[in-house]
């Protein structure tokens, strides 16, 4: 995605400049004729949640729900919580130590559990991580309570 601020769709340089008609602005060329509508809206309302929310306030909250995740699962036996727990963003990695995959784990709290994370591959990092990685991205309304359900759940698994 690339977002062009108005004051400047006149300085752009279109390299196709066929793509335009009539008085177009070149940053119009930049987007295709076919286009997921729904998806545009859905983004704009997003952008807009956020904007009408503080992009200050929603970093600050989202570096708030990543330290608390990570301190809820620091001690989570089998895991290892990857990275500073006071890193300023939402998202926790956790490096399985007793042999788990990954994308078992994430399928069976999908499954089970109804928790939605993410698997990552090494060729997601490659120079960075040795091995997969469970990924866990908190929300603005995450709370210490769903924390409590994720570590309950991730115990359970073994």
């Amino acid at each position: 995605m690339l977002g062009v601020a108005e004051p400047w769709w006149g300085s752009l340089k279109v390299r196709i400049p066929a793509m335009l008609g009539g008085d177009a602005p070149p940053v119009r060329a930049l987007e295709s004729d076919e286009a997921n509508a729904a998806g545009r809206v859905g983004l704009a309302e997003a952008v807009a949640l956020h904007m009408a929310a503080g992009p200050e306030a929603v970093r600050a909250r989202l570096a708030e729900v990543g330290q608390m995740t990570r301190e809820a699962l620091a001690d989570l036996p089998g895991w290892e919580v990857v990275g500073d727990v006071k890193a300023p963003c939402s998202t926790t990695a956790l490096r399985p130590l007793d042999g788990q995959d990954p994308v078992t784990v994430r399928r069976r709290l999908i499954d089970e559990h109804r928790i939605v994370t993410s698997a990552a591959a090494v060729a997601r990092a490659p120079r960075e991580m040795t091995g997969p990685m469970l990924r866990v991205s908190g929300h603005l309304d995450c709370s210490a309570e769903d924390l409590g359900v994720l570590r309950a759940a991730l115990a359970g698994l073994g």
